[in-house]
């Protein structure tokens, strides 16, 4: 998903907003191909994603690799 700046004027899709909207989701569907938001609701929606998702850290090239040591059975 990409998200763009609104070129056209139009509301913001959100319930009781009704400033206008900076920015444009397109989404694939039969009923509505937009979701245009503004400033505001852009900035609550990101931060409620933020609060859910947590990014992973990314692996270090320089682990050093564990080696599996076996008992001797006698």
């Amino acid at each position: 998903m990409k998200l763009y700046k609104c070129q056209t004027f139009a509301k913001c899709d959100m319930p009781y907003c009704s400033t206008p909207a900076k920015f444009v989701f397109p989404v694939k569907g039969m009923i509505r191909k937009q979701i245009y938001l503004c400033d505001e609701c852009a900035k609550a929606m990101y931060q409620a994603l933020a609060k859910e998702q947590v990014p992973k850290p990314v692996e270090s090239p320089f682990k050093t690799v564990k080696k599996v040591r076996r008992k001797n059975v006698r």
